[in-house]
């Protein structure tokens, strides 16, 4: 036994006996630990074929993956016969996998697997039973185990949104000192990443794509939300410009403190989190610094009409339909946990604002900074001339504010058609797999 094969033995034990053990249960829960090794010991049908296996870390990187997985599922791909395979490493996107579950009955797709994925030091068991063509993942979901366990058994790694990240660096190193590294087809989404992707891995195939987030929102986008009419409507008097705060943290709306005190429209805020104290305490700091707000959920249809500059979204499952009717839009977590998708407000052409923390884990940051559609602020004069660029004139003599035909106007349609272009992620990479990369 060599020194690599006794290392391998030793990592697999420590996590599924160790880590399982001590630390899973701080983080999942009983139910979650309790299914993590259904995938291994269902009984599944014999190979018949294509098998991809995709697998997410959450309901985000699900979304980056969905449009991919229906098509690979659909009847006309690039090979119809495919079997799919979805895994989900978070409880959080149980739900998103429901859905998913429901849209690909809908196309009849063959699914193999639907549930939880197993934990590290525990992959080989269940490749085994599944044997899959190629496992799918995207973005920073890199496990040692899981890369060792693929090259064991000659099963390609793709890794769509593909970045030299530390995650990736991580995952190489430890999986260098176990064993080989797996075949990689890696599909970065902005030509940026190319050269660093080629120094990290020099023998991967490589190829850049599309995010296929795109065709996911645009698809969300043309399904609209009845609420988000109804409320848009009931506030129509509510004055012009409106800004969109989207998956706010409290960190953010300090950040925007002096355009929430003078801002002369309406602002949305729709907050990450909608449990009641969080709910409780955003209030508490828009009252304290003499900011009236109104929630859109237990409040009266009049009473929502009256005009007021700040309306605090206090449900869910139309922010994407809301930043269609914004004149601007700040993405939140940028002062906080770290920024969110900028694709849903990019859609509509609107101007873009984040924060620093997290914007470089995302290519489309990149590409809609390039553009010119979003602002990376760092501070208030940042923000300052920011809302004065993108959205505001002072007209004295009127009395009122109103939105400037400005270069961001006439840049509407050009970021709208730039939007559009980006979607077609999901069929460049099915091409590549069954027909590119021979």
């Amino acid at each position: 036994m060599n020194f690599k094969t006794i290392l391998k033995k030793a990592y697999r034990l420590f996590h599924s006996q160790g880590v399982e053990k001590l630390v899973l249960p701080f983080v999942f829960s009983k139910k979650r630990i309790q299914i993590a090794s259904e995938i291994s010991t269902k009984d599944i049908n014999p190979v018949s074929g294509p098998r991809i296996w995709f697998h997410a870390a959450s309901a985000g990187e699900l979304e980056s993956l969905w449009p991919l997985i229906v098509l690979a599922g659909s009847p006309g791909a690039s090979s119809p016969s495919n079997e799919i395979i979805v895994t989900l490493l978070s409880e959080s996107g149980w739900g998103a996998l429901e859905r998913l579950k429901q849209k690909l009955q809908e196309i009849e797709a063959k699914v193999v697997f639907l549930g939880y994925s197993p934990w590290e030091g525990g992959w080989g068991n269940s490749l085994d039973q599944i044997r899959p063509t190629f496992f799918v993942t995207v973005k920073y979901e890199a496990w040692p185990d899981l890369w060792v366990s693929l090259q064991e058994r000659n099963i390609p790694l793709v890794i769509i949104g593909a970045r030299a990240r530390k995650s990736l660096r991580i995952a190489k190193r430890i999986t260098e000192l176990l064993a080989e590294l797996p075949q990689l087809l890696l599909f970065p989404c902005d030509p940026g990443d190319v050269n660093d992707l080629k120094q990290l891995f020099p023998k991967a195939f490589l190829e850049v794509v599309n995010e296929p987030r795109w065709e996911r929102v645009f698809d969300r986008s043309k399904m609209g939300a009845p609420r988000a009419r109804e409320l848009t409507q009931v506030c129509k008097l509510h004055p012009r410009p409106w800004g969109v705060i989207g998956n706010a943290w409290l960190e953010d709306l300090k950040f925007l403190l002096p355009v929430l005190k003078e801002f002369q429209g309406t602002i949305w805020i729709v907050p990450h989190h909608l449990k009641t104290e969080n709910i409780r305490k955003i209030r508490q700091f828009l009252a304290a610094n003499g900011i009236d707000s109104v929630l859109t959920q237990g409040t009266a249809g009049d009473d929502l009409a009256i005009p007021t500059s700040a309306i605090l979204v206090n449900e869910m499952g139309f922010l994407s339909e809301l930043y269609s009717s914004a004149d601007w839009a700040f993405v939140g977590g940028g002062f906080g946990a770290g920024i969110h998708s900028t694709i849903e407000p990019a859609i509509y052409g609107i101007p873009i604002a984040i924060g620093p923390n997290g914007s470089g884990k995302f290519s489309e940051v990149n590409q809609l900074q390039r553009s010119g559609q979003l602002s990376l602020l760092r501070n208030t004069p940042d923000l300052l001339e920011w809302i004065k660029e993108v959205s505001l004139d002072s007209h004295p003599e009127l009395g009122q504010t109103a939105l400037r035909p400005n270069k961001v106007q006439q840049n509407k349609q050009r970021w709208k058609r730039e939007a559009e272009s980006r979607c077609g992620g999901a069929s460049q990479i099915l091409y590549s797999l069954f027909q590119g990369n021979k």
